[in-house]
Formats: structure tokens, C-alpha cells, sequence
């Protein structure tokens, strides 16, 4: 009966999660600053060198527990800020949601959050991105 409950779950998580994806567009090399889109959380790049495993593994649990509604309103009131650059999105923040929402146990529809876009620099190289990141103070580098 568990394993009954959990598949209907994970069916109206995934139904109401597709719903919210077709109504925000995905975040593209075209997205301007300022935009919302939408991101599956593996195709995101970190701007931290390091996260806090153990909030990783309790930010993982909870949402494994949430509802699909509820799931959908945390990660609508919690945007993920990004720079877009020559290689995917940036993260500025939400480091440990992320990679949280990666680890849980959801279909991969649902691993989706919205995204703040904070710049465009997809027209710069590599090392011309992270310069800007850098002189910004959007990179944390090592752990205070």
C-alpha cells in the first residue's frame, strides 16, 4: 500500500511540476538579465568550491517529503540567482538547494528550479567570464 501511495505521488509531483515548466520558459543563451526561467539542476555550474553536506542531506529530505504543490511554491519563493555564460549557468547562491534537489529521491521532472538571471555573458571566453564573476564578488573560492 506504501509503494501505491508513493507511485501516485510521484505521478501528480510530476503532472504539476510539468504544468509549471510549460507555463516559464527554459533559460536559454538568450535570456536576459533580469529574466525568469526554468533549469534542470544537473546542467547547472557551482560558483562555490565547497557545500555543507549535512544541510545538503536535510534540505534533501524535506523535499522529498514535500508535496508536488508545496515542492513547487518553496522553489518558486526561492529563486536560483545565475550568470549565464560561455559554458551553461553560473549559480551565484542556493548552492545547497541544488545540489539537494539533485540528490533527492524525485522524478527527474520535478528536479526544475527557476532561475533569476543576473547576466548574459555567453558572447565572453571562459577566462573573460570568471574575471567578471571574480570582480563582481560572485565567487566564493574557498571556505571561510
Amino acid at each position: 500500500q506504501c509503494y501505491l501511495v508513493r507511485i501516485m505521488r510521484l505521478a501528480i509531483l510530476s503532472s504539476l511540476l510539468a504544468w509549471a515548466i510549460a507555463k516559464t520558459p527554459r533559460c536559454t543563451s538568450d535570456s536576459n538579465e533580469g529574466d525568469t526561467c526554468l533549469a534542470f539542476v544537473g546542467d547547472l555550474h557551482a560558483t562555490q568550491s565547497s557545500a555543507g553536506l549535512e544541510e545538503v542531506k536535510c534540505k534533501s529530505i524535506r523535499f522529498r517529503s514535500m508535496s508536488a504543490s508545496d515542492l513547487d511554491d518553496y522553489l518558486q519563493d526561492h529563486p536560483v540567482p545565475a550568470f549565464i555564460g560561455p559554458e551553461g549557468l553560473y549559480i551565484t547562491d542556493h548552492h545547497h538547494l541544488c545540489m539537494a534537489l539533485l540528490q533527492a529521491d524525485l522524478p527527474s521532472a520535478s528536479k526544475f528550479v527557476y532561475v533569476t538571471v543576473q547576466g548574459n555573458g555567453v558572447q565572453s571566453t571562459l577566462a573573460d567570464f570568471w574575471s567578471a564573476l571574480l570582480q563582481r564578488n560572485q565567487l566564493w573560492l574557498y571556505d571561510e
